[in-house]
């Protein structure tokens, strides 16, 4: 409300004062201060790069103020000494035609004010006026807003007819900016840490994909896993419940739109040095196209053996933009020096990208967007080095579920994956070598805790014991202190007349890095009239690629009374990497992701 009324009134107060000096000097101030507020805007930005090294933020809306002032003050004191006298056509048209003229001097004037202020990087509320909202949508209009309107417009029709000879090269104001407001307010919208300018090579473009599914000769030359992921991956981003439209469409634009999927990689220069964290709002990665339109990212992919779409929708279904940030942290030591995000436009059919602007001082041409389809979930550098991705989300400890790739109905599903070190409930091994029960086929015990066993039988011989203060084997044995154990818990579909694919199951967690992790154990509940009964075998040196044959046989003879059953995996401990999923190694239904991935980093 205070910015309203200041404009109102510096407006009314030049108009004023344009109209007290009469229609002709009126006449020579309102054309002066068109064509310096036209080439000061289409000027402004080479001068602020010259800036940018010393002035960083403030280099542009810097740069404009002294292209619009200092030529104004110099062109108007030059025609007063030229043109000495005055043009008077009486009181009431004097100052009915300085008013008119005043009118248009205090709207350029006063815009001109308005957009250096807001170029300045200032929160996105500006004395409580705030030009849009999260999507997009204007939010506070009045004279601070026709101001700049009326500015803008005025330098977009001289840029692109009479001054166009002498702007830049013939290159029109419009086609560069067409919308200066828009802008200034996206690269206001940062939350608390991220940086308002960059270095003007802190981006490049790895690669941009047109997310469509790739010709069929393509798709035949593929693994039949990696041709069934795409073709159930790449629809559901198309889909606009997961990618929204751009909220700046009309209707008939929404209505023939296209996906463009767009691999940034960011330099450790535009991090945040207090906290060392990168921050980087959706509204900092402006896209121009041939036409001259801009276009702000919808969403990004994020990838946990497949890939999601981040994004925010409001419950009015307008997509959120101001609202989309990736947040990673950057290590100081050891870390990748770039991360790469995967942009997400989505844009009419029609339109051609040509550039991305970042943070207004990095601008980077955009490669031939010839690729379908998804990029590579592992990106490495021009020296073969990994680079950080923004395509993973923060992994979650103790445990996640499983959600799977497939269809169809299965014996089994696995719901949860959760790092445990102890032994599953219901399977107990004494210390003291004798006696055993005769469910005990094998052990091996070192330090207190299971090396090596396998137990079939019934579950109440392993807790009955004639002895007092008999001690119980509480935990798996490890080798060394670099490792984490891991149950993945399975549910069983009695109903499922497929257990016979029990016994060329190939347990296999995978990781973030791409590696794979054999099973080492696992373990399975039944009951045989009215006992319950446990089957369950552990080698904490040996790593299983294929399920235990008599494992395979119980499950499948003792399917409608099995209770439960599980598989133990042994996995390197490390806080940058984490379980993405499980497969079984039988075909695409029997491949589970991770809702959130899992992390490696603590053993228990």
């Amino acid at each position: 409300m205070v910015i309203i009324i200041f404009i109102t009134l510096l407006i009314l107060g030049i108009a004023f004062y344009q109209a007290i000096q009469g229609c002709f000097s009126a006449m020579i101030m309102a054309i002066l201060t068109v064509l310096t507020s036209a080439v000061a805007l289409n000027y402004y930005e080479p001068l602020g790069g010259l800036l940018a090294g010393r002035l960083g933020a403030v280099a542009d809306p810097s740069a404009l103020l002294v292209m619009f002032v200092i030529p104004l003050l110099l062109l108007r004191i030059l025609f007063d000494r030229l043109i000495g006298g005055n043009v008077v056509l009486g009181m009431w048209p004097d100052r009915i035609g300085g008013g008119l003229f005043g009118i248009i001097t205090a709207m350029i004037m006063t815009g001109m004010f308005m957009i250096i202020f807001q170029l300045l990087p200032m929160p996105t509320s500006i004395i409580g006026w705030q030009p849009y909202n999260s999507g997009l949508g204007v939010e506070d209009g009045g004279p601070p807003r026709w101001a700049s309107k009326f500015t803008l417009a005025t330098a977009k029709h001289l840029s692109d007819g009479p001054l166009q000879p002498i702007m830049s090269g013939g290159n029109k104001f419009s086609a560069v900016h067409d919308d200066l407001m828009l802008e200034s307010f996206c690269l206001r919208n940062r939350p608390k840490g991220a940086r308002a300018s960059t270095p003007d090579d802190a981006i490049e473009i790895i690669g941009a994909y047109i997310v469509q599914l790739p010709d069929d000769d393509y798709l035949a030359k593929l693994p039949a896993v990696d041709r069934a992921r795409l073709k159930k991956e790449i629809p559901q981003i198309n889909d606009k419940d997961s990618t929204p439209d751009y909220p700046l469409l009309s209707q008939r634009e929404k209505d023939d739109t296209k996906v463009l999927l767009v691999r940034v990689s960011i330099d450790e220069s535009a991090r945040n040095e207090d906290d060392n964290w990168w921050r980087l709002p959706a509204t900092h990665f402006r896209m121009v196209c041939e036409s001259g339109r801009s276009f702000y990212p919808v969403g990004y992919l994020t990838y946990s053996a497949r890939w999601n779409v981040n994004t925010s929708v409001s419950d009015k279904l307008i997509t959120q933009i101001g609202d989309i940030t990736v947040a990673r942290p950057w290590q100081a030591k050891g870390g990748p020096s770039r991360l790469a995000v995967d942009w997400l436009y989505r844009i009419p059919s029609d339109q051609k990208p040509q550039y991305i602007v970042f943070r207004r001082t990095a601008k980077v041409t955009m490669p031939p967007v010839t690729k379908k389809g998804l990029p590579k979930a592992i990106e490495k550098d021009k020296e073969g080095k990994r680079i950080q991705i923004a395509l993973s989300v923060k992994p979650v400890q103790g445990e996640t579920k499983l959600l799977p790739f497939g269809t169809g109905r299965r014996p089994f599903n696995p719901e949860v994956v959760k790092v445990r070190g102890q032994l599953p409930d219901g399977v107990r091994v004494r210390l003291e070598e004798d006696p055993r029960p005769e469910a005990i086929k094998q052990i091996r015990i070192t330090d207190g805790r299971l090396q090596k066993a396998l137990i079939d039988g019934a579950v109440a011989d392993l807790f009955r014991s004639k002895k007092r203060g008999v001690k119980y084997v509480t935990g798996f044995f490890v080798p060394g202190q670099d490792t984490v154990m891991m149950y993945v818990q399975c549910k069983i579909d009695r109903g499922s007349r497929g257990a016979s694919i029990i016994k060329n199951l190939k347990p296999t967690l995978l990781l973030s890095t791409g590696r794979s992790v054999y099973h080492k154990g696992a373990y399975i509940f039944y009951s045989v009239g009215g006992k319950k009964q446990v089957y369950f075998y552990y080698d904490s040196k040996a790593s299983k690629s294929r399920i235990d044959s008599e494992f395979s046989q119980k499950f499948r003879d003792n399917l409608a009374e099995t209770e439960r059953f599980g598989i133990i995996f042994s996995v390197p401990v490390s806080k940058n990497v984490a379980v993405v999923g499980v497969t079984f190694g039988v075909g695409p239904n029997y491949k589970f992701y991770t809702v959130k991935p899992l992390e490696c980093g603590r053993r228990w």
